[in-house]
């Protein structure tokens, strides 16, 4: 390591941070768990030990914070790619990935934060896409008798490819 990334690793030593070359090592005496194993790029199923220890951290009763996006998640359909980490909360960076909000993600993301690191507009807008995320506006009160006919009517479609996996995330 070197540069920004051999500095943080120092910092977290020197603050008592531990790092465990076995995966095997990690057990529920931890308080946290950071996810960064995995990023954005993923184009292929999970496996091996990569696999193996996204398995184990599932079994584990702590809180895991995934660092962009849970490990083993397409960035861009939700899908499970393989096997996926189980969030607790999910801290994204510069843009909203849209498979953080499509497919399995609201398995394995938990609780999304958003920061855009006050990345400039224009470079945001050069590599954003089509999609938007519809953020409901809020609801008028309604009386505790009231019927859902009388509120209108709504027709929604759509469409995507995912598969429907098991709530242990492999495959």
């Amino acid at each position: 390591m070197q540069g920004d990334a051999a500095s943080a690793k120092q910092m977290f030593v020197d603050t008592g941070g531990r790092i465990l070359k076995d995966y095997q090592l990690i057990d529920d005496t931890a308080e946290l768990l950071i996810d960064a194993l995995l990023g954005t790029g993923l184009d292929r199923a999970v496996t091996g030990l990569f696999a193996d220890a996204i398995a184990h951290v599932n079994k584990l009763l702590i809180p895991v914070l995934a660092i962009d996006i849970p490990s083993g998640l397409n960035a861009d359909t939700g899908n499970i790619m393989g096997c996926a980490i189980c969030a607790d909360i999910t801290i994204t960076f510069i843009v909203l990935k849209k498979g953080l909000f499509t497919g399995l993600a609201a398995d394995c993301c938990g609780t999304v934060i958003f920061s855009d690191l006050e990345v400039p507009n224009k470079i945001i807008q050069a590599i954003s896409s089509k999609e938007q995320l519809l953020v409901p506006r809020q609801l008028t009160k309604r009386k505790a008798s009231a019927h859902k006919g009388l509120f209108g009517h709504v027709l929604v479609v759509g469409g995507g490819v995912w598969l429907c996996r098991s709530r242990t995330f492999s495959s």
